[in-house]
């Protein structure tokens, strides 16, 4: 089942802007490399996640908006 996630800017196939049960979630593709660096936010400004997703190359946004919420502890 996916997460229900409020997209709070436009979401491409490189990139995504939205908010997860009171987070704030940035994914991007580098074009330099091609993998998704990702930033999960609370809304005081504590980071949950800030970082490269290693071995992210072929990875969907969705995946990574997965990854994301994984990553970061909130999909509970």
């Amino acid at each position: 089942m996916k997460p229900r996630i409020k997209i709070v800017y436009k979401k491409t196939a490189t990139s995504f802007h939205g908010r997860y049960k009171g987070y704030l979630l940035n994914l991007f593709v580098d074009e330099a490399n091609g993998c998704w660096y990702i930033i999960v936010t609370a809304l005081d400004g504590c980071y949950a996640y800030d970082g490269w997703w290693r071995d992210s190359e072929y990875k969907t946004v969705d995946e990574a908006i997965l990854e994301a919420i994984r990553g970061a502890g909130i999909n509970q």
